[in-house]
């Protein structure tokens, strides 16, 4: 599998936007600094005790009192280290989500968005432990000097041989760690990769079971679980063998330091420059100081391990978000929306080709056109998702580039083919975004416009029913019954209908098109139908073919202009 390079720059990015609690570490690296001293000093109190002065009260007395106080230090030390881990995580979730959901429509189409949840969700949980390793390397440092001070005060030669033993083990662990870490970096973003490309299938189709069970294809999804599965299996496999390399050579040194110091210290007992106590305190913090030379490599690991999630993170934290500010506030009278010669496309496939057509103010614009002409890219145009690649929209005199992006679009009033609902209640679904309070009138209106108060009735918690998982207990046109309830609502400027009656029966279509009749009553709307009846009512008609405007008029110049729209009227009235 082709990895990319690790990107420093992203990744300090990265660390700044998070706004970590820094001074929180400064308190667990001070505590570990008290910590390390204390547990340093207790080697030769407990040394000298090991050696026959255990009736000595004083030695006793003070080597309690150390112990008491590494418990209470061990206890905060505890503290600051879940304050900054889960605060630090929580910072990293909340600036990947801010960027992502920040992010325009066009860096998100280049995302896969089954995996962008375990960006949030795991990836961005993963980063806190490298700080804290960080704080272990200064700390480490701090008690290899301490614990040759407290060696040297034995014998100078002791503490020297040490150092000179410890310099070695230094050199091969800086190596290992720059050769490990590409490794380190390479397996973790192999792991999360396949990890997010397995937790893609497993979501896709869980949300197809029905499919797959029309299909009779539960044994062909068992069979594609089964590559999946291995993939992942290997990446993991890799990981561990990464893991396995990175621990024989950091034990191997551990223990070879720990033979040498035990074998330089015998010679010297027998030749009389250490006595046994130098000698017992000398071997027990060989058992400890190759574990902070350890310490300071398993940091480098951490953090290129860490770097795997970041690198992934990064590309979304580092995206360049909407600009919503803009030259003008969108406090102008209503006007004219037009498209001048305005190219786009959605990579090689066509959107539109020098379209140009206008939306007339307070007045209802049909769009309407085969599939694939261009009708929904002219939507998501005008909702501002995409910008034209050539051309420009206006309204009136001024580009609508130019107003303010959320001003724009809280001003815009969407209803889909494809009813979108949030996981929640169905209160939360009719007032989501609303940003004001609503009465409890209002809500019973917006019911009664949108034919909802019998089926609100037969729910048994009534506006506070839980609606599932995306509106998942709803039919199609329950949904986009309360989509349009909750537009009602939003009572807004301007709206885009899009095939808003495909999901309703004629009994709830007639309900809704009147309401919907009252709600575009004086507003500007663009209407997106192949009902050709709510097509002919509209005031203004745009046909589109292939991304070009066919014709452009009330409905008996169009069909005059436009072959493709009088046959849609000529099938309609058969």
């Amino acid at each position: 599998m082709k990895t990319r390079k690790a990107d420093w720059k992203a990744y300090f990015q990265l660390i700044r936007r998070a706004n970590i609690p820094l001074l929180v570490l400064l308190g667990y690296f001070l505590v570990q600094l008290v910590y390390s001293r204390i547990s340093t000093d207790l080697v030769p109190f407990a040394s000298k005790i090991y050696t026959g002065e255990i009736l000595d009260t004083a030695q006793i007395g003070q080597y309690v009192l150390l112990v008491a106080v590494m418990i209470a230090i061990w206890l905060v030390q505890n503290l600051f280290q879940y304050w900054f881990t889960y605060r630090t995580d929580r910072q990293f979730q909340l600036v990947t989500w801010q960027s992502m959901v920040h992010l325009p429509m066009a860096a998100l189409d280049k995302q896969n968005a089954a995996t962008l949840p375990s960006r949030v969700t795991s990836d961005s949980t993963k980063l806190s432990m490298q700080f804290l390793q960080m704080v272990g390397v200064l700390t480490s440092v701090y008690t290899i000097y301490v614990t040759l001070s407290n060696v040297r005060k034995d014998s100078a030669f002791m503490a020297g041989f040490m150092l000179k033993m410890l310099g070695v083990l230094l050199l091969w662990i800086i190596l290992s760690s720059v050769v490990c870490g590409r490794f380190k970096f390479r397996a973790s973003l192999r792991f999360q990769e396949t990890y997010a490309a397995f937790t893609d299938y497993i979501t896709e189709r869980l949300s197809n079971i029905p499919l797959i069970k029309s299909s009779a294809a539960e044994e062909t999804e068992v069979i594609r679980a089964v590559k999946e599965i291995d993939g992942q299996y290997h990446a993991e496999i890799h990981q561990i063998n990464v893991e396995y390399i990175t621990t024989f050579i950091s034990q191997s040194c551990m223990y070879i330091f720990q033979a040498l110091v035990l074998l330089t210290g015998a010679v010297m007992v027998r030749s009389g420059t250490l006595d046994q106590a130098g000698m017992l305190t000398a071997y027990r913090y060989s058992l400890t100081l190759p574990v902070y030379l350890i310490t300071i490599m398993n940091a480098y690991l951490t953090v290129k391990e860490s770097q795997g999630c970041a690198d992934r993170i990064s590309e979304i934290v580092a995206a360049e978000p909407e600009r919503c500010q803009r030259k003008k506030a969108f406090a102008m009278e209503d006007a004219d929306i037009t498209f001048e010669n305005v190219t786009f496309r959605y990579g090689e496939k066509r959107g539109l080709c020098s379209a140009s057509f206008t939306i007339p103010a307070n007045r209802v614009t049909a769009i309407v056109g085969p599939n694939g002409s261009g009708k929904s890219t002219a939507v998501s145009l005008m909702e501002r998702f995409y910008l034209p690649e050539t051309g420009c929209l206006r309204f009136g005199d001024c580009l609508v580039e130019d107003i303010h992006l959320n001003e724009w679009r809280r001003s815009i009033g969407y209803v889909s083919q494809d009813t979108t609902l949030i996981s929640g209640t169905l209160r939360e679904n009719l007032t989501y975004a609303l940003h004001r309070p609503v009465e409890e009138t209002e809500l019973q209106q917006a019911l009664k416009i949108a034919n909802l108060e019998d089926f609100v009735a037969a729910l048994p918690k009534g506006m506070d029913a839980d609606l599932g998982e995306l509106g998942e207990k709803l039919s199609g046109g329950e949904r986009q019954r309360i989509a349009i309830a909750r537009i009602i609502l939003r009572n807004p400027e301007y709206l885009i209908l899009d095939e808003v009656t495909s999901a309703l029966d004629a009994e709830n279509k007639a309900a809704v098109m009147g309401a919907l009749r009252k709600l575009m009553a004086g507003r500007t709307c663009v209407l997106i139908s192949h009902d050709m009846d709510m097509v002919r009512s509209a005031d203004h008609i745009v046909v589109l073919d292939e991304g070009s405007v066919q014709a452009e008029g009330n409905c008996d110049q169009v069909i005059k202009n436009s072959a493709y729209f009088a046959e849609c009227c000529s099938a309609a009235c058969q």
